[in-house]
């Protein structure tokens, strides 16, 4: 089992209220605690905004508890309780609030070893009792998990590793933020919207030495691979696009991305963290109004669907199959 450690405790913080409820037990290593972690680490690495540095030169109480923890100096559930202690002393401080549960784990994968803190909270739901009464019970509500953050102990040891925490906020969590990247020493030393700018221009221009039509497929193709990446948690190397899209290369100018990068843009990173949010525009256009709502995929502009720049006009050659025959419907009853 890859978990070492985990343990759950409780924090409430509001106006009129403070409850910090401290687990003494480390939580038993079974199936719900590993479906659990699992669960929230999922949710964790489909959130599309997320944020990574390290820690900064300050030795603020949690780092240094993280890295007793790492170094074998301090029990884990002992460290777990500093670390809440001062979460609690910090919200209490900046008058913010809070309530819910915190997870914390430890864990060694193939790849290093982890730290965990994530926040997360319950909701009340019925369910049919055997003898098909009602009840009423209390579960964990996955839809709102809160902050996370995730610290990888193998590369914190290492001062040459320029990032090795990665933080993310759930739904409501904007009043907590800064308290919290301030309280953990957090500092930003990657930009994942950058990193992705930089490469999709690449990825742009090589298309761009393609047919209109299969340039545009590239680019689709390109920033769905890293759309995948970024939901599994990965990194995005370039080389790998290169060797998935081989097949789909049509360039004038070189015979692979790989290729290509390395005769035009020979300094790009050779692995990045993706943002999601930067590579919808290549996969598909979208605007709404209280009116009008519309969503295509990149590649059937200049197909299916045309562009008049001069007046602004959208042609829609092919229409999707039920709207189709809501309008055919309504001609025929001449209700336009």
């Amino acid at each position: 089992m890859p978990i070492k450690h985990a343990v759950v405790h409780g924090l409430t913080i509001n106006e009129s209220h403070v409850d910090i409820h401290l687990n003494d037990q480390e939580l038993a290593l079974n199936e719900s605690v590993e479906d659990l972690v699992y669960r929230i680490k999922s949710s964790f690495y489909g959130r599309s905004s997320k944020q990574y540095g390290q820690f900064d030169e300050t030795g603020r109480a949690i780092s240094q508890a993280i890295r007793n923890v790492s170094d074998g100096k301090t029990p884990f559930v002992e460290a777990s309780h500093q670390i809440m202690e001062s979460f609690a002393s910090l919200i209490k401080d900046e008058s913010l609030s809070t309530q819910g549960y915190w997870l914390v784990v430890q864990e060694a994968l193939e790849q290093g070893e982890f730290f965990w803190l994530c926040q997360f909270k319950s909701k009340d739901e019925l369910s049919v009792t055997d003898s098909l009464g009602i009840d009423g019970n209390s579960v964990i509500d996955f839809s709102k998990l809160g902050f996370a953050a995730q610290i990888n102990l193998s590369d914190m040891a290492d001062d040459s590793v320029e990032k090795y925490i990665t933080v993310s906020f759930g739904f409501g969590d904007r009043a907590l933020q800064a308290g919290l990247c301030n309280y953990i020493g957090f500092t930003e030393t990657v930009s994942p919207t950058q990193d992705t700018k930089v490469f999709m221009d690449v990825v742009k221009a090589f298309s761009d030495t393609m047919p209109k039509e299969k340039g545009a497929a590239y680019q689709k193709k390109a920033a769905e691979f890293c759309v995948e990446q970024s939901k599994a948690g990965e990194t995005v190397a370039y080389q790998a696009i290169s060797d998935e899209l081989v097949n789909d290369t049509q360039s004038t100018a070189a015979d692979s991305l790989s290729s290509f990068i390395l005769e035009k843009k020979p300094d790009i990173k050779e692995h990045f963290i993706p943002d999601q949010k930067s590579l919808k525009k290549f996969i598909r256009f979208s605007g709404k109004s209280k009116e009008v709502s519309i969503s295509f995929n990149n590649d059937t502009l200049g197909n299916a669907i045309e562009f008049d720049a001069e007046k602004e006009h959208l042609v829609i050659k092919q229409l999707p199959a039920t709207l189709l025959k809501q309008l055919k419907a309504l001609n025929e009853a001449g209700d336009f």
